[in-house]
């Protein structure tokens, strides 16, 4: 009897175990094309976002505008064009980065070709206007250098990116909009949260410039990826497993905590053959194919979400025969403590973006033809 006792604690136990560990999974449902007319068509793109009832907000870097599609049977189409190429009011010129805030209803895009970052109001299903002051000026942000990562959380507009100030670099900010919407600048002063050297593999006493050119660490990859999840900020560097948080309330670093390296991740390091030929690249094709090939040895992080319960992180590599069959999703409590690593149904440069309510992982993805696919993974907690 006190067998059979001990015995249905450990199913108990097993049971608990499983739920706890194997509920945090990431499972592929299916992959979607994208139908599009000419002027429909997509160019190259960097990022996308969602909207609260299904409208995929997907900025096109070569057009200069941003195009709006939407699922239809098992397909996303497109819809209409936001904006247009050009330097004119209302007008475009490399649209890049953006994101949706779903209780706010705004949309927030960054033109890399002029550097603003500009909000845009919704009026209707598809309607998307951009906001202007009272005198008819349009409200919008200046991105001071390099921006990646968009988040808009109630007036505060947050940016993965690199500033300056007081002769220090910066890899993560926020911007008040209430101070450009107030102000006479569209130039808000930053709130500064994470310097260069506490991410990249550097001497904390060294310039990040000097940095980055002794190290060759741009060799690897400079971009950053963030979510937000209640008042903490989680962070992590394209190139360290790591993840530092941020409380967005008091500006103050509240811990960071190191990834699990599993026998899949290879940590990535500025080795000689990959600098050679990162600075050969710019010369021949052939130097660009060996950059690429050197570079696929090593992991690199694709992209960080947070969930109600968990943080999880994509990373991608390394290739095998030139191909990318290691994508890897690595899911971690809100706390830092690892729970789980499943593979990833992803593909080389492919863009993501995870929209919590609906907890979907959308990949979008472009053939060798040129033809886009929305590869849709469904998020179990």
């Amino acid at each position: 009897m006190r067998r059979m006792v001990y015995l249905a604690i450990l199913l108990v136990f097993i049971s608990v175990s499983k739920a706890t560990v194997f509920g945090a999974d990431v499972k592929f449902h299916k992959e979607v094309p994208l139908v599009s007319k000419d002027n429909g068509k997509l160019g190259k793109v960097v990022d996308f976002c969602t909207t609260e009832d299904g409208i995929f907000l997907i900025p096109d870097y070569l057009a200069g505008d941003v195009k709006l599609y939407e699922q239809s049977g098992e397909a996303l189409v497109f819809r209409k064009n936001v904006g247009s190429k050009g330097y004119d009011p209302g007008q475009l010129v490399k649209p890049a980065f953006c994101s949706f805030n779903k209780r706010e209803s705004k949309f927030v895009l960054l033109d890399m070709g002029t550097r603003r970052i500009y909000f845009y109001d919704r009026f209707g299903r598809d309607e998307f206007v951009r906001e202007r002051l009272g005198n008819g000026n349009e409200v919008y942000a200046k991105c001071p250098k390099g921006a990646y990562n968009l988040q808009l959380v109630g007036d505060k507009l947050f940016v993965a990116g690199h500033t300056v100030s007081d002769g220090e670099f910066y890899e993560f900010y926020s911007m008040n909009l209430n101070e450009l919407r107030n102000g006479n600048s569209m130039e808000a002063r930053p709130r500064l949260y994470l310097k260069s050297n506490e991410m990249y593999l550097i001497n904390k006493s060294e310039n990040f410039v000097e940095g980055i050119e002794d190290k060759h660490l741009a060799v690897i990859g400079v971009r950053n990826y963030f979510d937000i999840a209640g008042n903490v900020a989680y962070f992590v560097w394209m190139g360290n497993l790591r993840v530092i948080k941020v409380d967005i309330v008091s500006g103050a670093k509240v811990g960071n905590f190191p990834g699990k390296k599993t026998m899949n991740y290879i940590q990535p390091y500025p080795s000689r053959e990959l600098i050679d030929a990162f600075y050969r690249m710019r010369v021949s094709g052939e130097a660009r194919d060996n950059y690429f090939k050197e570079k696929g040895k090593l992991s690199i992080i694709r992209d960080l979400f947070t969930t109600s319960k968990y943080v999880i992180v994509i990373y991608e590599g390394p290739y095998k025969d030139g191909k990318s069959e290691n994508f890897q999703a690595q899911f971690y409590s809100l706390g830092g403590k690892f729970v789980n690593e499943v593979p990833f149904r992803g593909r080389p440069e492919s863009i993501m973006h995870f929209d919590r309510d609906k907890k979907i992982l959308y990949s979008l993805s472009k053939s060798e033809k040129g033809e886009y696919s929305m590869l849709i993974h469904k998020i179990f907690e």
